[in-house]
């Protein structure tokens, strides 16, 4: 795995579950086919399992699978970071989710209509998903914020509006967005909810 977070050297002869979340340490074994590390420093490694029937549990789809499908994988996985931060330089630790998708290999049945042999490894290529939540936003001076429900019914709207609009927050507070909409932007707005 090359996930940019850590250096190749670093996880070259490595465990795995040395990198991954413990709260994820059984969702990564279920996906590879493996039984879990029993805790922090085992070294062990578990057998590789055979594919089959009894091993398609972790597999994406519903329903009858073929042995390809029983091979895709896809799921969601918190690894150890050490990035810095743009602009700060200092370096922070934690963990990333990242998102992995791909393939178990496994070894060719040596006759034809044999179960798949013994799983080799994980090809997967692997996607840091971006924050959750944005934690700075520049407001210049010229801007107001304001907070909508699902529905965009405005919820909050801050006190400088007037210094922009002819409204005092208590007039919007509770209205739909839609209110406030040109008549001429309807078209543009519409096209963005379909996007």
């Amino acid at each position: 795995l090359n996930l940019s977070l850590l250096f190749q050297v670093e996880l070259t002869g490595s465990s795995i579950f040395d990198y991954v979340h413990p709260g994820d340490h059984l969702e990564v074994a279920d996906q590879l086919g493996l039984k879990a590390p029993l805790g922090p420093g085992h070294s062990q490694r578990p057998k590789a399992p055979l594919l089959g029937p009894s091993a398609s549990s972790s597999s994406l789809s519903e329903g009858p699978q073929s042995g390809d499908e029983v091979l895709e994988r896809s799921f969601f996985v918190r690894l150890k970071s050490t990035l810095t931060k743009r602009g700060l330089h200092i370096k922070t630790s934690g963990y990333k989710v990242i998102h992995v998708t791909g393939r178990l290999r496994s070894r060719r049945p040596s006759y034809p209509h044999a179960v798949l042999g013994r799983v080799l490894g994980l090809v997967a290529l692997a996607h840091t998903l971006p924050p959750s939540t944005l934690s700075e936003v520049r407001i210049e001076c010229h801007m107001f914020v304001f907070r909508v429900n699902m529905d965009l019914q405005i919820v909050y709207c801050e006190s400088r509006i007037t210094d922009y609009m002819d409204f005092c927050p208590s007039e919007l507070v509770g209205k739909s967005c839609y209110r406030f909409i040109h008549g001429e932007d309807v078209e543009g707005i519409q096209q963005s909810h379909l996007d």
